[in-house]
């Protein structure tokens, strides 16, 4: 025995009503996620830009090395995406101010941190920090 369905005008309004909630559900939540990729992909590129190099690092630096590094970065958790652009940042600013308290002929020796060839111009063979690693030191410890 088939049974029959009615249904009322009041019904399609309702189901109409809850398509169009779970279509802006799903659009929050894709815009969300958007929201995220974009967020996670500038922070990748915010770490391989204040990354500490040695200058054999820098020489040998190539587009093709700094793709390897983004992708190897998709591994790393978020958060430790932040806490080494952290660490990566005091360091640059400890070289910054050891490099501007050293005298050169009276006049203070400055390092200018505002274009994007900074690190090409920081030279780490004497500093304390050359031997850096990140799995040795968390700042947040």
């Amino acid at each position: 025995m088939d049974s029959i369905v009615i249904v009322t005008e009041e019904d399609r309004t309702k189901l109409k009503d809850q398509e169009i909630l779970d279509t802006n559900k799903t659009q929050r939540r894709n815009d969300h996620l958007d929201a995220s990729n974009e967020v996670r992909s500038l922070l990748e590129f915010l770490y391989l830009d204040v990354k500490v190099r040695s200058p054999a690092e820098i020489a040998e630096l190539t587009d093709q090395k700094l793709l390897q590094e983004r992708i190897d970065l998709s591994s790393v958790l978020t958060t430790q995406l932040i806490k080494d652009i952290r660490s990566s940042i005091e360091i640059l600013l400890s070289i910054k101010n050891d490099q501007s308290v050293t005298q050169n002929g009276g006049q203070m020796e400055t390092l200018m941190m505002n274009d994007d060839s900074c690190a090409e111009r920081i030279s780490l063979s004497d500093h304390p920090f050359r031997s850096f690693s990140r799995q040795d030191t968390n700042p947040f410890d």
